[in-house]
């Protein structure tokens, strides 16, 4: 049975149910993010089984805007030191994390994007790396990061370490193991 018009059944109250995962705490992008899985499974159970969806005529909730929270300097500074002096096997290892997270803090790049970059798309002479398939739809977006003095030092060890083992695949960050099973 249907609900009078502008009257909605409680348990059906897609609005309010919004309203209380906010109040909950919930980041509003998470509540739209959860609204968004919810309504899908509505439109399959409507498809389905001829059910009314509770999601007819009612807007997403918005999700906002979320301001990613870049760390300062020194929180960059103690991540540096603390990889640096990790108990690794040895100096490519240590070279390879410290490589990875300062490409990581510095440039900010993500994690898939430090795993498919290649060892040509760091340009150290023009101080750049070019990001292929970055964050975004559609297999995502191609973008220019810019290597800073600081993570230019660190980069640059771990391509001597690099030439020292003798690692010739073209990803940039291989790890030893990776190194060993090409051999």
């Amino acid at each position: 049975a249907r609900a009078p018009a502008g009257c909605r059944r409680p348990a059906l109250d897609v609005e309010g149910w919004a309203r209380w995962n906010a109040r909950r705490g919930l980041r509003p992008i998470s509540v739209n993010s959860l609204w968004r899985a919810l309504r899908g499974f509505f439109a399959d159970c409507e498809k389905r089984d001829g059910a009314e969806s509770p999601f007819h005529g009612v807007a997403a909730p918005k999700a906002g805007v979320s301001i990613p929270k870049a760390r300062t300097p020194e929180e960059c500074q103690r991540i540096l030191i603390a990889a640096e002096n990790y108990p690794w096997p040895d100096g490519f290892a240590r070279a390879l994390a410290v490589a990875t997270i300062g490409v990581m803090l510095y440039a900010g790049l993500r994690r898939g994007e430090v795993c498919r970059l290649l060892r040509t798309d760091l340009q150290l002479d023009t101080g750049t790396i070019r990001i292929v398939r970055g964050k975004g739809r559609f297999e995502g977006k191609d973008r220019t990061a810019y290597i800073p003095p600081e993570l230019d030092l660190i980069v640059r060890e771990y391509l001597r370490w690099r030439e020292r083992r003798r690692v010739v695949v073209p990803e940039l960050f291989v790890t030893a193991a990776k190194r060993r099973a090409l051999q």
